[in-house]
């Protein structure tokens, strides 16, 4: 299947997220001709931040994280930012969806801290990845 057919889910916290690891991603793929949702644990707007300090970007989420099934989606997509995803490595519905993506053998991208999510979803051990070295003992206490 071509980037172009893909239907790709993003899925945040409304509030830390880095703003390039959403914006790039999200923009990127929409160009390349994918159908992209971005998928909030509310439908406030999401508010990024540049480096963990400055104010960033604001989006409007499409859809509400509870609300949202891997079966509908070819791929999804963990932005970092050490607020968001230290709030939604805790939040059950991003869990079990993202478990729900690895069960189906479809292609999970976490970019930098989002490898936290799968760290509580169960996800990681026995596997290779690449995180920032933020996390790299996380990753290794997970068996990755």
């Amino acid at each position: 299947m071509s980037v172009a057919q893909s239907k790709v889910l993003i899925i945040v916290n409304n509030w830390g997220i880095e703003e390039t690891e959403l914006t790039r991603p999200l923009r990127d793929l929409k160009e390349a001709g994918a159908s992209v949702t971005l998928a909030a644990t509310t439908l406030d707007p999401c508010e990024t931040v540049q480096h963990d300090r400055y104010e960033g970007e604001t989006l409007t989420p499409d859809a509400l994280l509870a609300d949202v099934n891997a079966d509908d989606y070819d791929l999804l997509v963990v932005p970092g930012g050490t607020c968001n995803v230290d709030r939604i490595r805790v939040n059950e519905d991003a869990i079990a969806l993202t478990q729900e993506f690895a069960r189906a053998g479809k292609p999970i991208a976490a970019i930098c801290h989002g490898a936290w999510l799968l760290v509580n979803a169960g996800l990681i051990s026995g596997k290779t990845a690449s995180p920032c070295r933020y996390i790299q003992a996380d990753i290794e206490n997970a068996g990755g």
